[in-house]
Protein backbone atom coordinates (compact mmCIF):
# COMPACT_ATOMS: atom_id res chain seq x y z
CA UNK A 1 0.00 0.00 0.00
CA UNK A 2 2.62 2.36 0.83
CA UNK A 3 4.92 1.94 -2.10
CA UNK A 4 1.48 2.17 -4.29
CA UNK A 5 0.55 5.92 -2.72
CA UNK A 6 4.28 7.14 -3.05
CA UNK A 7 4.34 6.04 -6.50
CA UNK A 8 4.28 8.85 -9.40
CA UNK A 9 0.82 8.00 -10.93
CA UNK A 10 -0.44 8.43 -7.17
CA UNK A 11 1.53 11.89 -6.46
CA UNK A 12 -1.06 14.34 -6.34
CA UNK A 13 -3.37 12.55 -4.74
CA UNK A 14 -1.02 11.26 -2.20
CA UNK A 15 -0.20 15.17 -1.51
CA UNK A 16 -4.07 16.08 -0.85
CA UNK A 17 -4.20 13.07 1.73
CA UNK A 18 -1.09 14.06 3.24
CA UNK A 19 -2.10 17.73 3.61
CA UNK A 20 -5.63 16.64 5.51
CA UNK A 21 -3.58 14.66 8.09
CA UNK A 22 -1.02 17.80 8.23
CA UNK A 23 -4.94 20.42 9.07
CA UNK A 24 -5.70 18.22 11.04
CA UNK A 25 -2.36 18.11 13.45
CA UNK A 26 -2.32 21.67 13.04
CA UNK A 27 -5.64 22.37 14.57
CA UNK A 28 -4.83 20.10 17.04
CA UNK A 29 -1.68 21.39 18.45
CA UNK A 30 -3.45 25.01 18.46
CA UNK A 31 -6.01 24.02 20.09
CA UNK A 32 -3.87 22.60 22.88
CA UNK A 33 -1.92 25.94 22.91
CA UNK A 34 -5.28 27.87 23.54
CA UNK A 35 -6.39 29.14 20.07
CA UNK A 36 -8.13 27.60 16.98
CA UNK A 37 -6.08 28.02 13.61
CA UNK A 38 -9.54 27.45 11.48
CA UNK A 39 -11.32 30.16 13.38
CA UNK A 40 -8.68 32.88 12.85
CA UNK A 41 -8.71 31.55 9.25
CA UNK A 42 -12.74 32.25 8.92
CA UNK A 43 -12.14 35.60 10.85
CA UNK A 44 -9.22 36.63 8.54
CA UNK A 45 -11.69 35.88 5.49
CA UNK A 46 -14.60 38.22 7.38
CA UNK A 47 -17.44 35.70 6.84
CA UNK A 48 -20.00 38.95 6.37
CA UNK A 49 -17.91 40.18 3.42
CA UNK A 50 -19.05 39.54 0.02
CA UNK A 51 -17.51 36.40 -1.37
CA UNK A 52 -16.86 35.46 -4.69
CA UNK A 53 -19.95 33.09 -6.20
CA UNK A 54 -17.66 29.95 -6.55
CA UNK A 55 -16.86 30.06 -2.65
CA UNK A 56 -20.54 30.67 -1.60
CA UNK A 57 -21.54 27.96 -3.95
CA UNK A 58 -19.47 25.35 -2.37
CA UNK A 59 -20.80 26.48 1.39
CA UNK A 60 -17.78 28.92 2.63
CA UNK A 61 -19.40 31.32 4.56
CA UNK A 62 -22.37 28.78 6.27
CA UNK A 63 -19.73 25.75 6.77
CA UNK A 64 -15.96 26.67 8.59
CA UNK A 65 -13.40 26.81 6.30
CA UNK A 66 -11.55 23.97 7.99
CA UNK A 67 -13.86 21.88 7.68
CA UNK A 68 -14.51 22.61 3.87
CA UNK A 69 -10.93 22.18 2.90
CA UNK A 70 -10.16 18.72 4.22
CA UNK A 71 -13.52 17.45 2.56
CA UNK A 72 -12.07 18.74 -0.74
CA UNK A 73 -8.91 17.45 -0.72
CA UNK A 74 -10.38 14.38 0.68
CA UNK A 75 -12.47 13.63 -1.70
CA UNK A 76 -9.78 14.12 -4.41
CA UNK A 77 -7.63 12.31 -2.47
CA UNK A 78 -9.66 9.36 -2.64
CA UNK A 79 -11.24 9.58 -5.87
CA UNK A 80 -7.71 10.16 -7.94
CA UNK A 81 -6.55 6.72 -5.82
CA UNK A 82 -9.72 4.72 -6.79
CA UNK A 83 -9.73 5.92 -10.14
CA UNK A 84 -6.08 5.05 -10.35
CA UNK A 85 -5.93 1.56 -8.95
CA UNK A 86 -9.36 0.51 -11.51
CA UNK A 87 -7.47 1.75 -14.48
CA UNK A 88 -3.73 0.10 -13.26
CA UNK A 89 -2.56 3.39 -12.93
CA UNK A 90 -2.18 3.74 -16.72
CA UNK A 91 -3.10 7.29 -17.32
CA UNK A 92 -0.69 10.20 -16.05
CA UNK A 93 -1.89 11.48 -12.81
CA UNK A 94 -2.47 15.07 -14.05
CA UNK A 95 -4.77 13.96 -16.80
CA UNK A 96 -6.92 11.88 -14.11
CA UNK A 97 -6.36 14.98 -11.65
CA UNK A 98 -9.35 16.53 -13.88
CA UNK A 99 -12.28 14.64 -12.78
CA UNK A 100 -11.04 14.72 -9.41
CA UNK A 101 -10.72 17.83 -9.07
CA UNK A 102 -14.63 17.93 -10.28
CA UNK A 103 -15.39 14.76 -7.86
CA UNK A 104 -14.26 16.71 -5.15
CA UNK A 105 -15.82 20.00 -6.21
CA UNK A 106 -19.26 18.79 -6.47
CA UNK A 107 -18.81 16.27 -3.03
CA UNK A 108 -17.88 19.45 -1.18
CA UNK A 109 -20.65 21.29 -2.80
CA UNK A 110 -22.78 18.53 -1.51
CA UNK A 111 -21.27 17.62 2.00
CA UNK A 112 -21.22 21.77 2.60
CA UNK A 113 -24.79 22.26 1.90
CA UNK A 114 -25.50 19.08 4.31
CA UNK A 115 -23.45 20.81 7.12
CA UNK A 116 -24.59 24.22 6.63
CA UNK A 117 -28.44 22.94 7.01
CA UNK A 118 -26.63 21.58 10.25
CA UNK A 119 -24.61 24.93 11.34
CA UNK A 120 -27.45 27.03 10.64
CA UNK A 121 -30.15 25.03 13.06
CA UNK A 122 -28.27 27.97 15.30
CA UNK A 123 -28.31 30.81 13.82
CA UNK A 124 -31.07 31.46 15.92
CA UNK A 125 -28.11 31.98 18.58
CA UNK A 126 -25.82 33.40 16.22
CA UNK A 127 -24.27 37.13 16.20
CA UNK A 128 -22.29 39.43 13.72
CA UNK A 129 -19.20 40.60 13.88
CA UNK A 130 -20.20 44.19 14.92
CA UNK A 131 -22.54 42.59 17.92
CA UNK A 132 -18.80 41.32 18.96
CA UNK A 133 -17.96 45.32 19.61
CA UNK A 134 -18.19 46.03 23.02
CA UNK A 135 -17.26 42.44 24.42
CA UNK A 136 -14.08 41.77 26.14
CA UNK A 137 -11.60 39.29 25.15
CA UNK A 138 -8.40 37.51 25.98
CA UNK A 139 -5.37 37.91 24.23
CA UNK A 140 -4.45 34.34 23.23
CA UNK A 141 -1.53 34.64 20.54
CA UNK A 142 1.27 36.44 21.82
CA UNK A 143 1.27 40.39 21.84
CA UNK A 144 -0.13 42.64 19.74
CA UNK A 145 0.92 46.59 18.66
CA UNK A 146 0.06 48.75 15.77
CA UNK A 147 0.46 47.04 12.48
CA UNK A 148 0.71 43.89 14.57
CA UNK A 149 -2.58 42.43 15.41
CA UNK A 150 -2.82 39.42 17.41
CA UNK A 151 -5.58 36.67 18.33
CA UNK A 152 -8.04 36.97 21.04
CA UNK A 153 -10.29 35.03 22.38
CA UNK A 154 -14.05 35.68 23.73
CA UNK A 155 -17.77 34.81 24.54
CA UNK A 156 -20.80 36.08 23.10
CA UNK A 157 -23.99 36.86 24.89
CA UNK A 158 -24.67 33.23 24.20
CA UNK A 159 -21.58 31.62 25.33
CA UNK A 160 -19.92 30.85 21.95
CA UNK A 161 -16.63 31.54 21.80
CA UNK A 162 -15.19 33.49 19.14
CA UNK A 163 -11.57 33.85 17.75
CA UNK A 164 -10.91 37.41 16.23
CA UNK A 165 -7.76 39.94 15.27
CA UNK A 166 -7.02 42.54 17.38
CA UNK A 167 -5.16 45.29 17.32
CA UNK A 168 -4.58 48.66 20.12
CA UNK A 169 -6.16 51.76 18.83
CA UNK A 170 -3.36 54.05 20.28
CA UNK A 171 -0.29 53.93 19.09
CA UNK A 172 2.43 52.92 21.33
CA UNK A 173 -0.12 50.29 23.37
CA UNK A 174 0.98 47.16 23.18
CA UNK A 175 -1.07 44.23 24.83
CA UNK A 176 0.47 40.64 26.09
CA UNK A 177 -0.68 37.35 26.14
CA UNK A 178 -3.24 36.81 28.65
CA UNK A 179 -4.38 40.16 28.94
CA UNK A 180 -7.99 41.30 28.53
CA UNK A 181 -9.06 43.87 25.85
CA UNK A 182 -12.42 45.93 24.77
CA UNK A 183 -13.52 45.46 21.23
CA UNK A 184 -14.04 49.04 20.64
CA UNK A 185 -13.94 49.12 16.76
CA UNK A 186 -14.44 47.16 13.41
CA UNK A 187 -12.36 47.44 10.02
CA UNK A 188 -13.25 44.21 8.32
CA UNK A 189 -11.84 41.16 9.98
CA UNK A 190 -10.30 43.07 12.48
CA UNK A 191 -11.17 44.57 15.76
CA UNK A 192 -9.18 47.69 17.48
CA UNK A 193 -9.07 46.68 21.42
CA UNK A 194 -8.39 49.11 24.53
CA UNK A 195 -7.71 47.45 27.83
CA UNK A 196 -10.19 46.05 29.92
CA UNK A 197 -10.58 49.43 32.11
CA UNK A 198 -13.16 52.11 32.46
CA UNK A 199 -11.03 54.42 32.29
CA UNK A 200 -9.01 53.14 29.19
CA UNK A 201 -12.42 53.65 27.69
CA UNK A 202 -13.43 57.09 28.84
CA UNK A 203 -10.12 58.52 27.38
CA UNK A 204 -11.16 57.65 24.21
CA UNK A 205 -12.22 59.87 21.55
CA UNK A 206 -15.73 59.68 19.46
CA UNK A 207 -14.04 58.60 16.18
CA UNK A 208 -12.56 55.65 18.08
CA UNK A 209 -15.82 54.10 19.33
CA UNK A 210 -18.77 52.98 17.96
CA UNK A 211 -22.08 54.07 19.14
CA UNK A 212 -22.51 51.26 21.81
CA UNK A 213 -19.21 51.32 22.73
CA UNK A 214 -19.54 54.93 23.35
CA UNK A 215 -22.98 55.04 25.31
CA UNK A 216 -21.30 52.04 27.82
CA UNK A 217 -18.34 54.99 28.12
CA UNK A 218 -20.42 57.73 28.60
CA UNK A 219 -22.61 56.13 31.75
Amino acid sequence: MVPTLLSDAMLPFTIALALVIGLLVVELVSLLLGFAVGQAVDAAIDVDADLPDALEWIGLGQVPSMVLLPIFLTAFGVTGFLAQTATGSHLSPWIMAVPSLIVAIVATRSLGRMLGGIFNKNETSAVSSDALIGHTATITLGATRIGAPSQAKLHDKHGQAHYVLVEPVHEGETFDNGERVILVRREGPKYFVVADDPDALLRLDETDLVADVRREATK
